[in-house]
């Protein structure tokens, strides 16, 4: 849909609108976020984002009729919202259980900060690529959100060991974690949290060179659950520490470990004894 007045009259049309989703709809325009809140008081879902039109204008509008209902609040590659508009919005929001931001530049700490402490249910969180994010984010939310199951910090360079190890105590019920091209962080957090994080299913690491064969012998050990690894372009890993989840994860059905030239692939091939479940990378 590509008409913002056809947008804004369907929003208008639906009050008792719970669950919406705007993904990749360009019509998506700040009279229509803020028509959203003032029509839609028992929203309770809401997804933006690819292409849309909103601005910071639209995000302040928008928080100043939201209902308090909102549980999950997806409002990714937003470069054009400043954290002014996210804070006017983070203290509005009480009941998130998801939250994606994924790639919104200008959030800050402050704001970030009040959104896990306002919001301890929160099981999945995405804030990839929100380069102004800081250990002090990271150190709150494994404080505040012991329900977290999915986190994604992708890029964050400011992120390191110092705040990453909180998550073995603060988050046990961790399942996925992405954290590609963070470069602070090492075997110093990572083996804690494979240590106490046993639900691990997912762990993605590209170019993340301080990982190293400690954090995958953590995870053969005591991961029983662990289905995925990504580790592409990891100076750190070596042959050994891939074979030990192949040989100790019963549901690994994916690894990917293209351009990590310490592990040699047909050496792995012995140690699969699934391939046609299995796929190595």
């Amino acid at each position: 849909m590509t008409d913002p007045h056809c947008l804004l009259a369907a929003v208008r049309a639906c009050p008792r609108l719970k669950v919406l989703n705007m993904n990749g709809i360009s019509a998506t325009s700040n009279d229509v976020i803020a028509a959203i809140a003032e029509t839609c008081p028992e929203l309770t879902e809401l997804r933006v984002g690819n292409y849309n039109q909103v601005t910071s204008e639209g995000v302040q509008r928008f928080a100043a009729s939201i209902g308090p209902r909102l549980e999950c609040l997806e409002v990714h590659r937003s470069h054009s919202i400043d954290d002014n508009a996210w804070y006017a919005l983070a203290q509005k929001c009480f009941q998130l259980r998801y939250l994606n931001v994924q790639q919104a530049t200008l959030i800050e700490d402050r704001t970030f900060s009040m959104m896990v402490q306002q919001n301890p249910a929160l099981t999945h969180v995405d804030v990839s690529i929100c380069r102004m994010l800081t250990d002090d984010s990271v150190r709150l939310l494994a404080l505040h959100c012991r329900y977290l199951q999915r986190l994604f910090l992708s890029k964050l360079v400011s992120v390191s060991d110092a705040s990453l190890a909180g998550l073995a105590t603060g988050c046990p019920m961790l399942k996925e974690l992405h954290i590609e091209e963070c470069a602070g962080v090492t075997d110093v957090s990572m083996v804690p949290i494979t240590q106490g994080c046993t639900l691990l299913t997912t762990l993605y690491i590209d170019k993340v060179h301080g990982i190293t064969c400690a954090t995958l012998k953590q995870i053969a050990e005591t991961c029983t659950n662990f289905v995925s690894l990504r580790a592409n372009g990891c100076k750190g890993i070596r042959t050994a520490g891939v074979a030990a989840i192949l040989d100790h994860c019963p549901c690994i059905n994916f690894i990917s470990v293209s351009e990590s030239y310490g592990v040699n692939k047909a050496e792995l091939k012995g140690h699969n004894k699934n391939p046609s479940r299995i796929s190595i990378f």
